[in-house]
């Protein structure tokens, strides 16, 4: 019974709902990313900025990345290029600073 009942359930077509539900995963799993790979940029653009900054860098950004701790390898250029950021020209060196010691630290693992 239980068996069937969850073959039918696998089967069933995929709602709206729950392929929205789906991207917000993938969505907050990418933010979440970024706020852990650059805590310094975050420090010096401030909180409620730099979370605007990864919501659309998230979206604009949802290319296939099998590993999120390497999330965000354009970040530095997304930054670079937002109007808000051209007033502070080092936001792009900290951020590729620290993917680059991201990818250093993670690279020793492949």
């Amino acid at each position: 019974m239980f068996e069937k009942t969850f073959l039918e359930k696998m089967r069933a077509p995929v709602t709206q709902t729950g392929l929205r539900i789906y991207k917000n995963n993938i969505h907050s799993a990418r933010m979440a990313a970024l706020d852990d790979i650059f805590p310094a940029v975050k420090a010096f653009a401030g909180e409620e900025f730099f979370k605007q900054a990864c919501f659309f860098y998230a979206a604009d950004n949802d290319g296939v990345v099998s590993n999120l701790n390497l999330y965000g390898k354009n970040f530095g250029s997304y930054l670079s290029a937002l109007p808000q950021c051209h007033p502070y020209p080092y936001l792009r060196d900290i951020a590729d600073f620290e993917y680059d010691i991201r990818r250093i630290f993670y690279f020793r693992d492949q």
